[in-house]
């Protein structure tokens, strides 16, 4: 028994012969509740050893029904249907004794101390049954009345362990109708109405609770008991009546118990038939094999479910018993695999199929570890933060949480809410790290949420960079991250972002020019693919093209786009994060902007003729950007210009003029130097 057992249902750990009996140590699974008990491993049994040859039944326990016989003065109220059923009955002519041998052996091999036969009746009927039930002191309870409510803030009550507990307002409670709280139902009973030694008369009462409150608060009282942990696991409904009937038959034979009330039922919403429908093609898809069809009906059958045949398909209605247990067609196929045995399922691999990945993965790779290897090699540390963030931290940055994505069941509130920037969770890395390390330097490359109306959000993947050493710093390791991608242009333009402090803040642009890029060269090894976007035209001649970072000429046009944004972090946010020093960071859109990048130089013939060095000091009158911008289109021989001197309001640039065919002559050279000059 115990090897078919464990093979297709419930575990057994180990047997244990005592005296002329055996004990099964079996392990049941949270979502079988069903199988807490006698009855519900007669029943798995019975389905399961057939199988085996074993010539086993399940028979249902066969109890009458009690008379009703109203002697005694007794009403059960609950007005807001707290309970999803309630059954009780009064007892009269009780005999409080010792409980039979056999009862106090079974409760003592299942771990329960035997009491009286009052209290040990109940947990018998529990172990044996299923479902929790409990007994009162009918004369300790004036009013003969229960009314069942929820607790008021700061009311308590004193459990059967004698401990004091202090209720919240959503706990369930039973009360006599004068505010005397004489039961936590489902949980623990009180002291004030426990049964005694001298009890004549009883309330046999059982409840079905709900149990997502019996759970809430076992837990939130830390009072576990068996009860508890069965009623928070959504026991059958229907064992109500079966569990008060077993009751009332076993008080009647071995506490001399008569019954003295009505039989109360209240049962405000039956629980209705749960029906599946499922086609033999669909068991044998899912299962692997062919099982015959009387051999389905009969797994079923001996479980418990209703099947009605109709057009080649089954119509199954769940018992009671599996009503929050089996709810899909999934379901089913379980049930009906678990019984015929994995075992004797055979063992395949499933059928090889080549998921073809996405073309741009590998590329994204190549780029992550290119764009991580510079940022080393410039001194920045990679960070790995959370994907989520604090409600502090958002405030910290005037971020109004309605905006972003809540996680409902957070298991801190450090990560509750999904972050649409990388920023913050940067600054804060640098405000727990500055007391350690004055000069930070950190990027993260990692996925932001987006909120939409559907139930997804948009995730982007971007790339940021916090520094608290120097704006001069961050805009060297943007502009030689930029070089290192060979990327042709980024042009920065003003920008308004609460980030970031007005006057030292920008949008990073990148251009991409359709009719440019039709010229690109192709290398076998870094293929289009690779490299989706256009090659500026480079200035005369050189071994490859002169990445540019500049500021915006005039509007932006059709083909330009937003990639990022990059500044001081405003002064008001630093304050509230009590940071030493200034910070500084810039944030893209990590695809668009390795979209404009490519992993290797175009390569360009090196130009055999002769360079032309000239200098030039000129008034700084107008934008750095602006005057190397002019230069560059005013001179067609022009290859390279850069700030060589600076003093007081001049600058000293240093211009490299070349012909592509020919040597060019200085005077030709001072020719264009003399038209630069005119123009800034």
């Amino acid at each position: 028994i115990q090897e078919y057992l464990s093979l297709c249902g419930p575990s057994i750990e180990r047997i244990e012969k005592v005296g002329d009996d055996w004990i099964y140590e079996i392990e049941i699974t949270s979502n079988r509740i069903d199988t807490v008990s006698v009855v519900g491993i007669a029943r798995e049994a019975g389905a399961i050893l057939s199988r085996f040859n074993i010539p086993a039944r399940f028979k249902p326990p066969q109890i009458k029904a009690p008379i009703d016989n109203p002697v005694l003065p007794f009403t059960i109220k609950d007005p807001k249907n707290l309970c999803n059923r309630l059954m009780a009955v009064v007892m009269n002519n009780v005999s409080v004794e010792n409980s039979p041998e056999y009862i106090k052996n079974r409760l003592l091999v299942a771990g329960i101390r035997s009491l009286n036969n009052l209290v040990d009746i109940t947990n018998y009927v529990m172990l044996e049954i299923g479902h929790p039930t409990h007994v009162f002191d009918y004369d300790r309870i004036k009013t003969n009345n229960f009314l069942i409510r929820q607790a008021k803030k700061g009311e308590k009550i004193t459990t059967l362990d004698e401990k004091t507990y202090e209720l919240f307002e959503n706990d369930i409670i039973i009360d006599d109708g004068t505010g005397k709280i004489i039961d936590f139902p489902g949980i623990m009973g009180t002291a004030n109405s426990v049964v005694t030694n001298e009890t004549k008369r009883i309330v046999f009462f059982i409840e079905s609770n709900d149990s997502v409150a019996i759970r809430k608060s076992s837990m939130t009282h830390g009072i576990r008991t068996m009860a508890a942990s069965i009623n928070e696991k959504y026991p059958d409904i229907n064992l109500v009546k079966t569990a008060l009937f077993r009751g009332i038959e076993l008080f009647e034979k071995y506490a001399k118990a008569k019954v003295a009330s009505k039989i109360f039922d209240i049962y405000p919403n039956p629980v209705q038939d749960k029906k599946i429908e499922i086609s033999y093609e669909y068991l044998t898809e899912r299962i692997g094999v062919t099982i015959p069809v009387n051999k389905i009906k009969d797994i079923l059958l001996n479980l418990g479910f209703k099947i009605y045949e109709k057009n080649n398909k089954l119509e199954i209605t769940d018992p009671s018993f599996r009503f929050h247990d089996v709810s899909q067609p999934e379901d089913i196929v379980e049930e009906i695999a678990r019984i015929y045995g994995y075992h004797n399922i055979p063992s395949q691999l499933p059928p090889m199929v080549y998921i073809k990945q996405p073309e741009d993965t590998e590329r994204l790779f190549q780029y992550q570890q290119v764009i991580k290897t510079y940022l080393k090699h410039q001194g920045c540390f990679e960070v790995m933060n959370y994907s989520a963030c604090s409600q502090d931290l958002l405030e910290a940055f005037d971020l109004q949480t309605k905006a972003y994505l809540e996680i409902t069941n957070t298991i801190s509130q450090d990560i509750k809410y999904l972050r649409q920037s990388l920023v913050p969770l940067l600054v804060k890395n640098i405000k727990d790290n500055e007391g350690y390390k004055s000069n930070l330097k950190l990027f993260e490359i990692a996925k932001t949420y987006i909120p939409t109306e559907k139930d997804l959000p948009v995730e982007n993947f971007k790339i940021a960079c916090v520094v608290n050493t120097s704006f001069a710093d961050l805009k060297g390791i943007l502009d030689g991250l930029i070089k290192e991608l060979n990327i042709d242009e980024v042009i920065i333009e003003p920008a308004k972002n609460n980030l970031f402090t007005s006057s030292m803040q920008g949008n990073l642009i990148c251009h991409c020019d359709p009719e440019l890029s039709r010229g690109r060269s192709y290398n076998p090894e870094y293929s289009s693919r690779d490299n989706p976007v256009n090659i500026r035209r480079p200035i005369g001649n050189g071994i490859a093209t002169s990445p540019a970072f500049r500021e915006r000429q005039g509007p932006r046009n059709d083909n330009d786009s937003i990639i990022g944004n990059f500044g001081k972090i405003s002064a008001q946010y630093t304050a509230k994060l009590q940071l030493k020093s200034d910070v500084f960071a810039f944030e893209m859109d990590f695809t668009e902007f390795i979209s404009t990048a490519r992993l290797m130089p175009i390569y360009k013939k090196f130009n055999q003729f002769a360079n032309i060095h000239l200098d030039l000091t000129i008034e700084h009158n107008r934008p750095y950007n602006e005057i190397i911008s002019i230069a560059k289109k005013t001179a067609p021989n022009l290859i390279d210009v850069s700030l060589k001197d600076t003093y007081k309001n001049n600058l000293t640039l240093h211009f490299v003029f070349a012909a592509d065919d020919r040597n060019l002559t200085e005077k030709e050279a001072m020719e264009e130097l003399e038209k630069i000059k005119k123009l800034i």
